[in-house]
């Protein structure tokens, strides 16, 4: 099987959709499936290269996917006017026996649809969730367009997935029959749950996850602070993103804020789910270019993890500096300067002499 998956934000974007992706691709991959991602060039050489055992092809040049804490709309419809060139292309020359596209954001499925007309090629979608009236608080005045484009994109033809059963039944309130609909849940890697150390500090409550607005971790910070001492509870709040000052200040001000914590991201490296994690930290003066926007984890090779395994047991010095940051590259010194990186990268990369 040669299946095709369009997405604008590829393997190396943080989140649920795009972990989910790269779970289903790579297993594919592994079976001897050739994958195909249709993505912006998020990754560094040619506009066609192989990753993970999976084919990546560069529709459009990198870009910011959010304006703030919303998706950008004019990002989604240059992408999915770019797929459909591109994709209809592959297409016609019967390299895809299947089209798999995550439905948000919605244009994307529209132009995944336009290219399979005039072939057999089916298109699957995956629904990660159906807004409805939600759109009236995430647009305000402009709802009535992401409501429409909603409905115009449940009504086409499609093999529609659902990965909650809420949002299968929401699904089937606007476009196709419920019994069409199938749903198949998020994985969880259970091997690397069972094998997981066990941390030192525990909390009864947990939630991971960007933070943004529509994620609504101010209610539950709320609604925790009223519940904590009745039942001597605890709170950890995973991950970061353009409302992490807002909740720290919202958390401060909890009558039981030293019953829950804002953690931020975890380690940046993760040996045996293989991802290394791009962080902006403005409280420690390490910021990403674009900010908040460029948070990501960066899924990596197995090659790659042995090697920082290697590095990490071997090669590095222990250093935390005295903003307490506990840094992967390291010299004798102290932290890896910009200039040593630069002369290494020149050593590295320098054509050979005649």
């Amino acid at each position: 099987m040669s299946p095709s998956s369009p997405t604008s934000s590829t393997p190396f974007i943080t989140g649920g959709a795009e972990k989910r992706i790269h779970e289903i691709d790579t297993r594919l991959a592994n079976k001897g499936h050739s994958v195909t991602i249709y993505g912006r060039h998020f990754w560094d050489g040619s506009a066609q290269t192989t990753h993970d055992g999976m084919i990546l092809r560069a529709v459009a040049p990198e870009t910011d996917l959010y304006n703030d804490d919303r998706r950008s709309i004019t990002e989604a419809m240059d992408f999915a006017a770019r797929v459909i060139h591109l994709l209809n292309k592959h297409l016609r020359n019967e390299e895809h026996d299947l089209v798999v596209a995550s439905v948000f954001p919605y244009f994307l499925v529209l132009a995944a649809k336009l290219d399979t007309v005039g072939t057999d090629t089916p298109l699957v979608t995956t629904w990660h969730e159906v807004w409805g009236e939600y759109w009236d608080d995430y647009l305000g005045h402009p709802a009535p367009f992401g409501k429409l484009t909603e409905h115009l994109t449940a009504r086409t033809p499609q093999h529609p997935i659902a990965v909650s059963g809420i949002t299968a039944d929401r699904l089937a309130a606007i476009g196709p029959p419920r019994d069409r609909i199938r749903t198949i849940p998020n994985g969880i890697n259970t091997e690397q749950i069972r094998n997981a150390p066990i941390p030192e500090q525990r909390y009864d409550v947990v939630f991971a996850g960007r933070l943004i607005e529509h994620k609504n971790v101010d209610i539950l910070l709320e609604a925790f602070d009223a519940v904590a001492a009745d039942h001597d509870a605890t709170l950890g709040i995973i991950g970061d993103g353009p409302e992490r000052e807002r909740l720290e200040a919202k958390h401060e001000s909890l009558t039981h804020a030293d019953h829950a914590e804002l953690l931020g991201f975890l380690d940046d490296y993760d040996a045996g789910a293989r991802y290394l994690t791009a962080v902006n930290r403005k409280e420690t003066d390490t910021r990403l270019k674009n900010g908040y926007d460029a948070e990501r984890e960066i899924s990596i090779s197995e090659d790659a993890a042995r090697a920082i395994d290697g590095y990490i047991k071997e090669n590095r010095n222990a250093l935390t500096d005295e903003r307490g940051r506990d840094q992967l590259v390291t010299t004798r010194n102290g932290r890896l300067q910009k200039s040593t990186v630069r002369q290494y990268v020149y050593i590295r990369t320098r054509p050979c002499a005649a």
